[in-house]
């Protein structure tokens, strides 16, 4: 069958299109009962996660307390050999050192490298962190912020115990700072993603997190 100049047009378009298309959201957060645990498990401790709008969580860690985090997308168990996207915006009171303000985090055993990816604040940096299997962590790439202001993260974590075939790719206000970075992703026996305010135990931090999804 003989195929028309202008089909094979309309054929490659429709392609275009279908690839360029945005996902529809699988878990979009929009209240605490979202995640799969906040402070019950005392990921919050002496801190607090209120809600100032509909979709809109502010994680207030006291000085003094180690952390104020909500763990896990409910509905969603990140598997070996799959992509996962995870898009939001975050606002944080202080750029002071911390050890996380997203982790990509594991649990059980055999462990091996515990955070295998985080984002966290050194000396005024957003940093993305990567943890080998037994290795030291490394900084992948990292870029200036400032307190008050609103930034849009996005990550694409594909999934693997393996870094050959694992990877991430990150962009901060649209501009892509990892291209499939060689990674690790799958520790332990389950990974989840946490987000809030993790270290700067000294300090009063409040991260605000708003339009948080993930597919």
């Amino acid at each position: 069958m003989k195929l028309t100049k202008a089909f094979l047009t309309i054929t490659a378009a429709a392609a275009a299109l279908a690839f360029n298309a945005a996902p529809s959201q699988a878990w979009t957060a929009t209240s605490t009962s979202s995640f799969k645990s906040v402070t019950s498990d005392g990921q919050c401790g002496l801190g607090t996660i209120s809600m100032p709008a509909a979709g809109t969580f502010k994680f207030h860690k006291p000085s003094g307390a180690n952390r104020c985090e909500a763990k896990g997308a409910n509905g969603i168990n990140p598997t070996k050999g799959h992509t996962y996207t995870i898009q939001w915006h975050f606002k944080l009171s202080t750029t002071v050192n911390n050890n996380a303000i997203f982790q990509w985090k594991s649990y059980g055993s055999p462990m091996t490298q515990n955070f295998p990816f985080v984002l966290k604040c050194i000396s005024g940096k957003l940093s993305a962190q990567y943890t080998p299997s037994g290795g030291s962590s490394r900084i992948a790439t990292s870029t200036a912020i400032t307190a008050g202001t609103t930034y849009t993260a996005k990550l694409q974590i594909h999934v693997s115990d393996s870094e050959s075939t694992g990877w991430v790719s990150y962009w901060l206000n649209g501009s892509q700072k990892l291209n499939m970075y060689k990674a690790r992703t799958f520790d332990g026996n389950e990974v989840e993603p946490k987000w809030g305010i993790y270290g700067a135990t000294s300090n009063t931090v409040d991260d605000t997190v708003s339009s948080l999804t993930m597919n």
